[in-house]
């Protein structure tokens, strides 16, 4: 009965412990947002102007964070409640929920969580990898916190 309950208790300390972590990790643009936007929102809301609807164009941050002639924003940085996309992609309402029924399925729920907190972190941008110049890292750096001088290494 003893090991059962320090195996649960273990096992809901390492569960909380990695939610928490979850939660305060910050959101990287390429490695999370960028996968989402490109698969579920650019067919219609990225670079080919002649497929753009509404105006909306998501791959480019001043586009996203404009005010759109309707008067809403896309994405207002650091306050995902106040923005459309969160709106739209949260929708129950078939006539308002991105994307559009028929075209994807509804967003799920760890993409939706994964775009608002990008927004709450200020909906930062990246460019591509592909247009990043490599950079190699300093050799103390990469050998970790302990090495202090090139004699450390």
């Amino acid at each position: 009965m003893f090991q059962i309950r320090v195996t649960m208790t273990l096992s809901l300390f390492a569960l909380s412990w990695s939610l928490r972590g979850d939660a305060l990790t910050e959101i990287s643009f390429d490695r999370d947002v960028r996968p989402i936007l490109s698969s579920r929102c650019y067919a219609c809301h990225g670079p080919d102007e002649e497929h753009r609807e509404a105006g909306l164009r998501l791959d480019l941050r001043d586009h996203a964070i404009a005010v759109l002639e309707s008067g809403a924003q896309a994405i207002a940085p650091e306050k995902a409640d106040a923005s459309a996309l969160i709106a739209r992609v949260r929708s129950t309402d078939e006539t308002t929920r991105m994307p559009p029924v028929g075209k994807d399925a509804p967003l799920t729920p760890k993409e939706i969580e994964i775009l608002t907190r990008w927004i709450e972190q200020g909906a930062q941008y990246a460019p591509h990898w592909s247009f990043v110049a490599p950079k190699a890292p300093s050799l103390v750096a990469s050998m970790g916190p302990r090495c202090q001088t090139m004699g450390d290494a």
